[in-house]
Parts: structure tokens; C-alpha cells; sequence
């Protein structure tokens, strides 16, 4: 393999953009799995240790043109002071309520606005390194990046085809 400083200009360039993107792709997934386990930990925590309260559904969105929910907003009481919050739908289930409907949620007793719900989401389970869709991306761009550099440092030029050399045709003349 050879190093990066060998490389003339282009490929060194190109090198280093394919390293950006699989350390970006690395990151992406890094953060993904941390925030995964830690939002599971903390669901796992508050069902535990939490005060179950019964909150309504007050509204929910969808993504695209399908009517099945991504996210949706809660509204509840705990000890006479009222919150609203929204929860996103991890993908490997579906949200199991629409407008109108009630769930079950575990409360923080020393910070009431913290909670999980039946099915294991949290109120922190919108941000985007919760959500298992973002592994997807994370795993392509960590591979592409990947690849790429290492098939540009690895690369070996293939000398080009030299033509035979023509001879000089004399001009004869008699």
C-alpha cells in the first residue's frame, strides 16, 4: 500500500474523500448504536422505577404518502401539572395508537417531563441517533468510504501501451 503523500494531486484528493465519508459513516454509526442502547437502558430504567400515568394522543404525523404513523404528539397530567411530548414510532414496530387514543406511559418521578412509553420509546426518542433507520446510511457511507480509499491507495498504474516507433520511411528517389 502505498502512502498518501505518494499519490500525485487528484488521487490524493480523492483518497481523502473517501476516507471523510467512511469516518463519517463510522461516526453516524457509532452514534446510532450508543444512542440505541442508551435509550433502551433508560426505557428499561423508567418502567422500573417510574410512576404509570395514562396519557391521550393528541395528534400524529406521517412521513410520506403512507397513512401508517412515524411520530405522535402526548398530552398528560402527573401530580396536577400537564405536559405535551412527542414520541417517535421505532420501525421494527408500528405506532400502536392514532389521534384519540391513550397510552401508557412511565414518568420520571423527579423530572415528570421524562418518560417511556409502553413499547419502549422515550421522550428522547426523537432525535435522530435513536432511530434505527439511521444504521442504514451509516453502514453504506462507512463501506463506500472505505472501499474507496482503500482501492485508491492500493491502486497500481498500469504503465500505458507504448506504439511501436515508426521507422522513417526514406525518401527514395532514384
Amino acid at each position: 500500500m502505498r502512502r498518501i503523500g505518494d499519490l500525485d494531486p487528484g488521487k490524493r484528493s480523492t483518497a481523502v474523500l473517501f476516507a471523510a465519508l467512511g469516518l463519517a459513516g463510522l461516526t453516524i454509526l457509532t452514534l446510532t448504536v450508543i444512542g440505541m442502547v442508551q435509550e433502551r437502558a433508560e426505557s428499561a430504567r423508567l418502567q422500573a422505577a417510574g410512576v404509570l400515568v395514562v396519557a391521550d394522543v393528541i395528534d400524529w404525523s406521517s412521513g410520506n404518502r403512507s397513512s401508517r404513523p412515524i411520530a405522535f404528539e402526548i398530552a398528560y397530567t402527573y401530580q396536577g401539572e400537564g405536559h405535551v411530548a412527542g414520541v417517535h414510532c421505532n420501525p421494527f414496530h408500528s405506532c400502536p395508537v392514532t389521534s384519540g387514543g391513550v397510552v401508557r406511559i412511565w414518568v420520571d418521578p423527579d423530572r415528570p417531563g421524562h418518560f417511556a412509553t409502553d413499547f419502549g420509546d422515550t421522550d428522547g426518542s426523537t432525535s435522530w441517533f435513536t432511530n434505527i433507520g439511521m444504521l442504514v446510511p451509516g453502514v453504506a457511507a462507512a463501506l463506500v468510504g472505505g472501499f474507496g480509499a482503500y482501492n485508491t491507495l492500493t491502486r497500481t498504474e498500469q504503465p500505458k501501451p507504448q506504439r511501436p516507433r515508426r521507422r522513417r520511411q526514406r525518401d527514395r528517389r532514384r
